[in-house]
């Protein structure tokens, strides 16, 4: 398994292609990036936010996230809330082989399945 580093994490923007094994809103485009002073942020498919990430090893965990205010159509505002949720239950992180990020969270079967955008 490839090592989750600060540095393997930075970059583009990581999009994400599926939310705890229930899929995503086609072109709600739910992103994540990490920055170097271990700051996150990005959209949550219909509001912009941010926050903080504290990595070891393969345990990660982020702080309840910031965001902006916009009302977007309900199913959009359940899938933000869904994904804000489950960024503050956040516990494991890895890559798989395919090199998609995968961000287990507490209580889910499935994690967070993410792709690094080009």
């Amino acid at each position: 398994m490839p090592v989750v580093s600060p540095r393997s994490l930075g970059g583009a923007p990581w999009l994400l292609e599926d939310l705890a094994g229930r899929g995503v809103i086609d072109n709600a485009r739910t992103t994540l990036q990490f920055m170097a002073d271990g700051k996150v942020g990005g959209s949550g498919g219909c509001n912009h936010y941010s926050g903080k990430v504290t990595l070891k090893g393969t345990l990660i965990t982020f702080t309840p996230m910031a965001s902006t205010m916009m009302a977007c159509a309900p199913p959009l505002m359940d899938q933000e809330t869904r994904f804000f949720d489950a960024l503050t239950k956040a516990d494991t992180v890895s890559f798989d082989k395919t090199g998609a990020l995968l961000i287990g969270v507490k209580g889910e079967a499935k994690p967070l399945l993410f792709r690094q955008e080009k």
